[in-house]
């Protein structure tokens, strides 16, 4: 079963998920509501701390959630789940990584990407935040001004790309050419989004360059094996933003694909 997840206590969350509610035809059965192979499931409270749905027997989670910009960019965007360093301030645990699915969020972006309109930022995010699930799992994400956010037609946006990626995950019916992690770049990786959304690369985790850093004399490469490794796909190939790293993290990096056998392009 594919969980759609939403909260009450977010706007953009919870109007999406009225939309699919009155727009699809989910039935209550016992308390739960479920189409087919897919569920809509309600939290109470944060998203980024309901770790507990983990327990629940899903096969994917995807969250449908408000997105936050500081700047206030109109934005759709999609993104896995995690904390690569010592900081975990938003849900999950320090340097642990949940589960990601690639196919998943590569249908995310396919179906943003179709369906925001024309000048609408459409992108993946950089890993970042919890919930820390063994389940595999993926953000949908808008956001942007206040006033965006009560925006109903984006919301509709969002609930209508939500049930159309998690239904060909339910029909296993999602194409792509290499499912890959990506490493390097910013918080919003555009070159990574342009290789999937033109080349059907599938990115599970993407670890920006500010989140590869030195504990004392040692770079963090233990991440890289575990972006590599929390995914429900077989990662065939990293994909390195080249230019956003310095000589030395890059050979670091390439070291640790090597000593890994992944093979690496640059982006």
């Amino acid at each position: 079963m594919i969980c759609i997840a939403y909260s009450d206590s977010d706007p953009v969350s919870k109007n999406a998920a009225e939309f699919i509610k009155k727009g699809y035809d989910f039935e209550d059965r016992d308390g739960r509501v479920i189409q087919d192979k897919v569920e809509l499931l309600r939290i109470e409270g944060s998203l980024i701390t309901a770790d507990y749905v983990d327990k629940m027997g899903f096969s994917t989670v995807l969250f449908m959630s408000r997105h936050h910009s500081s700047a206030g960019i109109t934005s759709f965007t999609s993104h896995s789940l995690g904390n690569w360093t010592k900081e975990a301030s938003l849900g999950g645990m320090p340097k642990k990584l949940s589960t990601s699915s690639p196919v998943l969020m590569l249908a995310c972006m396919r179906n943003l990407s179709e369906r925001a309109p024309e000048g609408t930022n459409k992108v993946y995010e950089a890993t970042h935040h919890g919930p820390l699930l063994d389940t595999p799992c993926t953000f949908i994400e808008f956001g942007g001004s206040e006033a965006m956010v009560s925006n109903h037609e984006s919301a509709e946006i969002l609930g209508q790309a939500s049930i159309s990626a998690a239904q060909s995950m339910a029909d296993n019916s999602q194409d792509y050419s290499h499912a890959v992690i990506g490493i390097g770049g910013n918080h919003y990786p555009s070159k990574f989004t342009r290789l999937a959304l033109e080349k059907g690369y599938a990115f599970g985790h993407i670890m920006p360059s500010h989140s590869f850093i030195k504990d004392g004399s040692t770079w963090n490469t233990d991440m890289i094996e575990a972006a590599i490794k929390r995914s429900d796909q077989e990662t065939e190939l990293a994909v390195i933003d080249w230019k956003s790293l310095g000589s030395e993290p890059r050979s670091a990096i390439i070291n640790k694909l090597e000593e890994l056998g992944i093979d690496y392009e640059r982006a």
